[in-house]
């Protein structure tokens, strides 16, 4: 059976890299749109775990009266 190598050769890395000024105007026009995510709502119980798990704080429960 074969073993692998515990500590395996390091890849090399590149060093032509060109660093240059970026203007402000392009950072803000490069984000992304905010991106919803659609539960379906037979399968949900409104227990709002969901809102609980996610790592990033991106999903809240709203009224269906504030998205109308």
């Amino acid at each position: 059976m074969a073993r692998t190598d515990a500590n395996p050769p390091m890849p090399d890395f590149a060093t032509d890299y060109v660093l240059q000024e970026v203007d402000p105007a392009y950072l803000t026009a490069a984000v992304k749109p905010k991106q919803f995510l659609h539960i379906d709502q037979s399968e949900c119980i409104l227990c709002e775990g969901c809102v609980d798990i996610c790592p990033w704080k991106c999903i809240h429960m709203v009224s269906v009266s504030a998205i109308s």
